[in-house]
């Protein structure tokens, strides 16, 4: 299965790695370490969790992969922390292609 992460979501990583970061040196890293788990998980098992729209949590971070399945694509719709705005990325639903 392919894999295809939004724009958007990069930069949700992105921009936890650095605030781990400045919280204790080395942080970030552990948060991508993280981020790469769940991300084997989605791929070891793309249809576990909810039916259109699935929430891989991360197992020690308060964050969660959203992604979508298309036309055998894994699209990462968003990189979110789990207690801030749950929805917000809705709308990027739309740049999934039919």
């Amino acid at each position: 299965m392919n894999v295809e992460v939004l724009r958007a979501a990069e930069a949700e990583l992105s921009e936890a790695v650095a605030y781990y970061d400045l919280q204790r040196d080395g942080l970030g890293s552990e948060l991508v370490d993280a981020f790469d788990e769940a991300m084997r998980r989605v791929l070891d098992f793309p249809e576990a969790w909810s039916k259109t729209v699935r929430c891989c949590i991360f197992k020690r971070f308060e964050y969660g992969i959203i992604y979508t399945i298309c036309n055998e694509t894994i699209f990462v719709l968003a990189v979110m922390h789990l207690k801030r705005r749950p929805g917000y990325w809705k709308k990027r639903l739309r740049e999934i292609p039919d």
